[in-house]
């Protein structure tokens, strides 16, 4: 579970980080979208993308 997308994702760390989480089968909970981030779907990765650059700012 993810607290604060702003943090946690900041810079590349979700690029470098998720694929893991995929390839063991890890499951990633986050309020924002009301559950686990869905590696396919676009709007889950547009969410993460933006709390990522608002911590770079």
């Amino acid at each position: 579970m993810i607290g604060e997308l702003q943090r946690a994702f900041c810079g590349a760390r979700f690029g470098n980080t998720f694929p893991l989480f995929v390839h063991y089968g890890v499951s990633l909970w986050v309020p924002e979208v009301g559950g686990t981030i869905d590696p396919d779907d676009e709007a889950h990765d547009s969410i993460v993308s933006v709390f990522g650059g608002m911590s770079s700012t």
